[in-house]
């Protein structure tokens, strides 16, 4: 067998997002079953990681404009990569291939590919989905101030939960990346054969950790923010955490992306440290960390890194759901981002309660987070709907 992975641009730095981890990592260990061969456009000064067993096909990038966007069907991300000799490709690679895999906003493909390749003999085509986008694009639409911009956006979340529900329907299968996901899709989508694909993890791990008074009290929120989505969430958790006074008691390091000066300047009592070139050496100084989203669903890949590196989490309930993760024993709850400062400001010399949730996190996590059965997985589910 040999796979067509087609994705918006290679998942490499610097490429950072939970999401093109995901799919890099996805990819690779789908190589290990069979060859992939990745279509992309190029983007200029990104280097392709070597992967044994994958190759690329590159094509030019010519994205079209956002605001041609509004008077489309297409939501934002499918519009601008919706260029016909990029469709050209996708179908006549995979006229040659045993399955097709749409990735990161790509599943417009699912018609064109359809009407253009022959029905006899057509590969299986399987949609890999990050969120699902129908409720994720209702909760960002709903989180924006501004009225116009909440009007733009849920008008863009329903034409993404339109476009991600007929490609459910249509495709040979989809994968979800929470248990929450799959149900979903499950209920609008019924007749489509559907898997759970949960992040694994190939990150740094401390065996053994104790949390002591020795250790800086010190408070982390990791995360990207290029989104527009992440920067509210971010912009709604400081301003949650100065309600509470926090950043008198504490040290609240903001890490992760670009400093933001408009929100230092807002904010000058947190610590904006942007990327932190050594993650593991730096978690091992922190009391605690925060999965304050309110705003976004998916599985947070950053909760992982906070299992194995032994750092306790304090998350809102919803930022969570669907992560098998037990709320008061692999992390301390909150219903609201008040309410989880006021927890973590009360819990930071709580020793006992931070060692104990970090080690139960740790234990019931330890070996279930295989990339390789992950791409075992995926490779027996297209082969499984092969016919269909």
């Amino acid at each position: 067998m040999a796979y067509l992975w087609i994705i918006r641009r290679p998942p490499f730095p610097p490429l950072v997002s939970g999401d093109a981890q995901y799919a890099w990592r996805l990819i690779e260990a789908l190589a290990q079953q069979a060859p992939v061969h990745g279509l992309a456009l190029e983007t200029p000064g990104q280097d392709i990681v070597p992967i044994d067993g994958v190759t690329w096909t590159l094509m030019p990038l010519n994205e079209r404009s956002s605001i041609g966007s509004i008077a489309s069907l297409l939501p934002n991300i499918s519009h601008r990569f919706d260029i016909p000799a990029f469709i050209d490709k996708a179908v006549a690679l995979a006229a040659n291939a045993d399955g097709v895999i749409l990735d990161l906003g790509l599943t417009f493909l699912i018609d064109p590919l359809l009407q253009r390749l022959p029905k006899a003999g057509r590969p299986p085509i399987v949609v890999i989905n990050h969120n699902d986008e129908k409720t994720f694009r209702q909760g960002v639409a709903k989180g924006a101030g501004n009225p116009l911009m909440r009007l733009t956006l849920a008008w863009d979340g329903w034409k993404a939960g339109r476009i991600e529900t007929r490609a459910n329907l249509l495709a040979s299968g989809y994968t979800a990346i929470t248990g929450a996901d799959l149900a979903a899709f499950q209920a609008r989508a019924p007749h489509t054969p559907g898997l759970l694909v949960m992040p694994g993890y190939t990150g740094p791990r401390v065996e053994t950790r104790t949390i002591d008074a020795s250790t800086p009290r010190r408070i982390c929120v990791v995360g990207g923010r290029r989104s527009h989505h992440k920067r509210l969430v971010l912009n709604q958790t400081l301003a949650a955490l100065q309600r509470a006074g926090l950043e008198k008691s504490a040290i609240i390091d903001i890490v992760g992306g670009d400093p933001d000066p408009e929100l230092a300047a807002r904010y000058p009592g947190f610590n904006f440290l942007g990327f932190v070139d050594d993650m593991e050496a730096y978690m091992q100084t922190v009391r605690l960390g925060l999965i304050p989203d309110e705003i976004g669903g998916g599985f947070k890949m950053r909760a992982l890194t906070h299992v194995f590196l032994r750092v306790p989490m304090f998350a809102l309930d919803v930022a969570v759901a669907g992560m098998d993760l037990r709320p008061g024993l692999d992390y301390v709850e909150a219903k609201n981002l008040d309410q989880l400062a006021q927890i973590a400001h009360s819990s930071l010399d709580d020793l006992n309660l931070l060692n104990r949730i970090q080690n139960t996190a740790y234990e019931r996590c330890q070996n279930s987070f295989s990339w390789n059965e992950r791409g075992r997985a995926l490779h027996n589910f297209i082969k499984s709907n092969k016919n269909t």
